[in-house]
């Protein structure tokens, strides 16, 4: 009997091999698109659950609150976890986190590698498992280290590093401990080598020291304890700590591990948007196989008649019919499976991240993906199988059966949701586009063309003391550089924010509850002249005025947040003990990404407190900045002849910056392409089969003296109908949704009329292009061969 279904079902399919390539086409590009995006979802929304006490794990934060608003800093101070330790029980143990880009050297092989320092309970918190070694070793030695495999790979290759040494920071010995496996690209820590934070050269000065923050502090929570309840009893620490008045203005929060990195990133926001493109590209997928199956109804009514008529019952050929749906969307799943392995490659060299099936690591996959494939068959075949075996045989044999009214008007409908769907995927790609180019395109208040960074660090050079000594020295030989406007050293550049930050007083505050904490940056000599930034009130640095080296200069961010504005100039601020005059506001230049709203910077001239000059900013006067980079780098064999001049050009920084949202709006573009590829298939089916149906009508307009534009007309226009019915209904759901994806970015599009506009007449066109194809073809038959019968 299955047998007998099987190949009448084989055999019905093959007769209609169009729009089976149809369905089958639509279905598998619908199934691989899903695949992937639910892949890269699964990676997003299980972020650092591969902990096996990721449900216990908490990040402890602060929160500020300021003039501006409340303030959220994860950094903390070194004392904070031991102290946490011993006043709280419901506290199991814990761990402090902080990396540092260290040069990692082996044979004369030297590499920059992220290296972490952390406690000796790193491992009983966090699960990063050994492959080679032993952890144990780590975590009472100063002078060991645990390395990736991949960190590993590079610099001992093949061979085992265990008990090998490398030199870090051109002068400490370490030995290699232990080699941990992969971190998983899904992991908020990141890093290529770990040591005990103890063996950091600078970890003594700040062991006890509460007045700088600048690490992270992890907790691992008993079973049954409440974060909550641990949460409420912070306040008394802070007052014990920092005072009573601290106390009212700081909270310590609890960051649960798994929602970090949401929090860091708003990564789930994505995974999202993708999930609902991927089930909108599905449902545009069933619904074109249940309009496509009832569209063939007709043609199949005298074969139902006459196996009604020979006995069969409805059952037999409702199961029938979803034999057949369930053939082709097994047959589906096994294409769209194929094509999901094809493209993920791709997929995770745009994401920088690693999915794959692993069908055959992963074997209840295959289960998961059968049962997804039989549950598709059944939903979109049911409808149809219901409507054929329902069929009344003394109807069907005589012709004259009739399409019921609600029949058409669900498949109309369903024509409707399809383009609405897919009218919802132009408009929210089109607004990705936009946005990327608004962002891009926003002022950055500096001329970033010709502007170079380079990279000065002095934490790159083995005698810090020597490298400064050179950089001054390169620095004066580029300014003399005919094809040279101007340079100027600074802790910043643009493009690249300072990560450094001070709490900062108005000089009339006379308690600390008015205190602001802001980024600061050491700027050197015509700094701001050198960026192209404007002085909206006051001067820039010079290092002509001796004073200069206690004053500062503000943002308009800064200024604003004092409640000052341009009138800031003459203000004071203090810094600790020590008070400093403004001498200058500063435009809101930007130095970071436009999805991001400009802080307040504050700037000092020269290094002090501790700060450093990390960029020489270099302002190229020719017309060929390629034969200054040349220049440039000749200099730089004198400041460093092992590595090659670290630079880049600031206008190409930033549009690397929006990495994310081109990202985002490739994948989105991408797949709806393949939706409205897949609605248009189906379009292209239903208007194939109701041109077949309209054959003598067609004959019979033609011979009456219609033209071949009017035919096509009359037959395309009821579903250009829908089509803009679809577009109608589609418009205020999409407004919500891309302003809802908008409300996250400081600078973001209007959304006006064109861009629905635009969206529209593109879905219109499509559509009626889609139609044309057929309708035109049989417009343009000879009424002779299509009534020859009559």
């Amino acid at each position: 009997m299955l047998l007998s279904y099987l190949k009448t079902a084989l055999r019905a399919l093959h007769n209609r091999l169009g729009l089976t390539t149809i369905n089958v086409i639509g279905l598998s590009l619908g199934l691989a698109a899903a695949l992937v995006i639910v892949l890269y979802a699964q990676h997003e929304l299980t972020y650092d659950r591969f902990h096996a006490e990721s449900d216990r794990i908490y990040q402890v934060y602060k929160e500020r609150g300021t003039p501006t608003g409340t303030q959220i800093s994860r950094d903390t101070w070194a004392p904070l976890l031991p102290r946490l330790q011993q006043d709280y029980p419901s506290i199991e143990t814990g761990t402090r986190f902080f990396t540092q880009t260290e040069w990692i050297e082996r044979e004369g092989n030297r590499l920059e590698e992220t290296m972490a320092y952390v406690d000796s309970t790193f491992r009983d918190v966090f699960s990063f498992p050994l492959r080679h070694g032993s952890g144990e070793q780590l975590l009472s030695d100063p002078n060991a280290v645990l390395m990736t495999v991949e960190a590993a790979e590079r610099h001992f290759g093949t061979e085992s590093p265990v008990g090998q040494t490398i030199t870090v920071d051109f002068n400490e010995t370490l030995t290699v401990a232990g080699v941990l496996e992969p971190i998983p690209t899904n992991s908020t820590l990141q890093f290529d080598m770990a040591r005990a934070i103890h063996g950091s050269p600078g970890y003594p000065d700040v062991r006890d020291n509460w007045g700088g923050s600048f690490l992270y502090t992890y907790i691992l929570l008993n079973e049954n304890a409440a974060p909550d309840a641990l949460e409420a009893q912070f306040p008394d620490l802070i007052a014990s700590i920092f005072g009573a008045e601290e106390n009212e203005r700081t909270t310590f929060q609890l960051q649960a591990l798994p929602t970090l990195q949401n929090a860091l990133s708003n990564n789930r926001q994505i995974a999202y948007i993708l999930l609902a493109v991927a089930l909108a590209v599905m449902l545009v997928a069933g619904i074109n196989f249940t309009n496509l199956a009832v569209a063939q109804s007709l043609d199949r009514a005298r074969e139902i008649g006459v196996r009604k008529a020979l006995g069969a019952y409805r059952g037999q050929l409702a199961i029938q019919f979803l034999g057949e749906a369930l053939l082709m969307s097994l047959g589906a799943l096994i294409l769209g499976t194929a094509v999901a392995a094809s493209v993920l490659p791709a997929f995770n060299s745009l994401y920088d991240v690693d999915l794959g099936l692993h069908l055959a690591t992963y074997p209840q996959r295959i289960a998961v993906l059968l049962g997804f494939g039989v549950l598709l068959g059944l939903a979109t075949g049911a409808y149809p199988a219901s409507v054929l075996a329902g069929f009344v045989p003394s109807q069907t044999l005589r012709g004259s059966h009739e399409r019921k009214a609600s029949g058409q008007l669900l498949r109309r409908g369903l024509v409707v949701v399809q383009f609405a769907v897919s009218m919802l995927l132009i408009v929210g790609t089109l607004a990705a586009w936009q946005q990327i180019g608004h962002l891009k395109d926003a002022p950055l208040n500096v001329a970033a063309d010709r502007l170079l960074a380079i990279n000065t660090d002095l934490d790159d050079f083995d005698d810090a003391e020597a490298a400064a000594s050179r950089l001054d020295a390169f620095h004066q030989e580029v300014e003399r550089l005919s094809t040279v406007q101007s340079a100027s050293f600074g802790r910043h550049v643009p493009g690249r924010g300072s990560r450094s930050f001070l709490f900062i007083h108005p000089g009339t505050a006379t308690t600390d509850d008015q205190r602001l904490r802001m980024r600061y940056a050491a700027v050197g000599d015509h700094y701001f002249e050198t960026l192209g930034a404007e002085m909206v009130a006051g001067r820039s640095f010079s290092d002509r005025r001796a004073s200069d080296s206690t004053a500062v200069v503000l943002n308009r961010a800064a200024a604003e947040a004092f409640g000052w504005g341009p009138d800031a100039v003459g203000k004071t601020v203090r810094i600790g003990p020590d008070r400093f005059p403004v001498i200058g506001v500063v435009e809101d230049y930007r130095y970071n990404p436009a999805r991001e709203a400009i802080a307040p910077v504050v700037h000092l001239f020269g290094v002090s407190f501790g700060s450093k000059y990390d960029y020489l900013a270099v302002r190229t006067a020719g017309d060929d900045p390629s034969a200054t980079v040349d220049q440039i780098q000749t200099l730089w064999q004198k400041v460093d002849p092992s590595r090659a001049l670290p630079f880049e050009f600031v206008d190409q920084r930033f549009q690397q910056l929006y990495e994310q949202e081109e990202n985002l709006a490739t994948i989105a573009g991408a797949f709806t392409g393949l939706g409205i590829a897949i609605a248009c298939l189906g379009l292209l089916g239903l208007s194939a089969v109701s041109v077949a149906r309209r054959r003598k009508e067609i004959g019979i307009r033609k011979a009456l003296g219609a033209s071949v534009s009017s035919v096509a007309v009359h037959l395309g226009k009821d579903y250009l109908r829908l089509v803009a019915l679809a577009i109608v209904l589609a418009v205020p759901v999409a407004y919500l949704g891309v302003d809802r994806w908008l409300a996250d970015f400081a600078v973001r599009i209007d959304l006006g009329i064109g861009l629905f506009l635009g969206a529209g007449i593109l879905a219109l066109l499509l559509a009626a292009a889609t139609i044309g194809i057929q309708t035109v073809r049989a417009a343009r038959l000879n009424p002779a061969t299509t009534l020859r019968d009559e």
